[in-house]
């Protein structure tokens, strides 16, 4: 504030200077005027002279502090804008959004939640919190005031969740309440909410035109960040089965048997594939053959655990990185999953169909030192569960 000290200490000069212009003119005119009359003339010039200054500077003052506001609050807008401009992962994204809303607010606690199914889909929760300590927990505010931006846009079902949210994360220790909601059309894409101290109106608008712009910049780095996610997401998945493509489990095989040799941990690789496959696809058509490999993969899926990656090898061929697994807990993974396949109805329509898979199992370090060399046996095991007749599951090197 060195500046408003400057312009309150140039306002006392000049009115200094104006007192003492005024002293040394009289001085001069007493001889040839009396005294009354100099005063008479010159005190109203004097004073209207000083009070002028003294408003001329007020404006000047007031201007000034409503330019440094707004220079702050579009400095605030930039560096918030800056720092999520780099997020393209939608966690990452999430949280840095709800950090900027509790320093726009200087915020004791915040919430912010997903609203869109789409941007869930790529985060493990979809709801990010913060608390400052900054409030008493045992303080509850008998009155708190929401304040909601575009609440037409609001629908019910968001606003259920907001009053959960306010309940479940004690908002009522703030007198007031902010709730910003991120749309984009009649879409809420997300909800932000924040718990702070300023209860002044005129303070909360003020800060309301920055938030806004904040809000449209974050709800495209939301659209950004859901585009980037589907994309990766696209370069990585099989599009009919929606499980990983080769490559991307190739890059993971070698970054997992990587970190095994370095802590040392066992790694199971899997591959299996639909018994008679070409038989359906002939009888039934392509098209069917593709709902058969869809919903076979969904029960596969379902059947893993949440460390486990699966892909679609080729075909009707799948592997499975299993880490931190033996070969007998693979095994008991593997018949799990035929068990599973082989109950199903497919086709229900059509027949039902009932169709079996045979499964390969290779185990580091067991069965070799690369994954190279894992995923060759675990193949050779395939080949043999075929070999024997299908509807199998063979452990390289067990001829059981």
């Amino acid at each position: 504030m060195k500046e408003k000290k400057l312009i309150f200490f140039s306002q006392i000069f000049i009115v200094a200077v104006i007192s003492i212009i005024a002293i040394m003119t009289a001085a001069k005119i007493q001889p040839l005027f009396p005294i009354k009359k100099i005063l008479k003339e010159l005190l109203p010039l004097f004073f209207t002279t000083a009070i002028l200054v003294f408003l001329t500077f007020k404006i000047v003052s007031y201007y000034y502090t409503q330019l440094h506001t707004y220079a702050s609050e579009l400095k605030s807008l930039y560096s918030s804008v800056i720092n999520l401009s780099g997020n393209l992962k939608m966690e990452n994204l999430s949280q840095n959004v709800l950090n900027e809303l509790m320093k726009f607010y200087n915020g004791g606690k915040g919430v912010l939640f997903l609203n869109d199914e789409r941007l869930k889909k790529y985060v493990s929760i979809d709801t990010f919190s913060i608390n400052t300590g900054k409030y008493k927990k045992d303080k509850k505010v008998s009155q708190y005031t929401w304040n909601i931006f575009n609440p037409a846009k609001v629908d019910k079902n968001t606003e259920e969740r907001i009053k959960k949210i306010l309940n479940e994360y004690q908002f009522n220790c703030f007198p007031s309440v902010i709730i910003i909601p991120f749309c984009k059309g009649n879409e809420t894409k997300a909800v932000g909410i924040i718990g702070t101290e300023i209860t002044n109106r005129k303070v909360l608008e003020k800060k309301k035109e920055t938030v806004e712009i904040f809000v449209r910049q974050a709800t495209a780095f939301f659209e950004n960040a859901l585009l980037h996610e589907e994309v990766n997401e696209a370069s990585i998945t099989d599009p009919l089965t929606n499980l990983y493509n080769r490559r991307y489990f190739q890059k993971r095989m070698k970054e997992e048997f990587a970190k095994s040799k370095r802590v040392g941990f066992p790694i199971s690789l899997m591959i299996s594939d639909l018994d008679n496959f070409k038989h359906y696809v002939d009888t039934y058509g392509h098209h069917k053959g593709d709902i058969i490999l869809h919903e076979v993969a969904s029960l596969i899926k379902k059947s893993l655990r949440e460390s486990d990656i699966i892909c679609r090898f080729g075909g009707d061929e799948f592997a499975y990185l299993l880490p931190y697994t033996t070969s007998l807990e693979a095994k008991t993974i593997a018949e799990r999953i035929k068990n599973k396949v082989s109950k199903h109805k497919f086709l229900k329509e059509d027949g039902p169909v009932y169709i079996t898979l045979s499964i390969g199992i290779a185990s580091f370090p067991e069965h070799g030192n690369n994954a190279e060399e894992i995923l060759q046996k675990a193949d050779a095991a395939l080949f043999y569960a075929k070999e024997k007749g299908r509807d199998k599951i063979v452990v390289f090197g067990k001829k059981e």
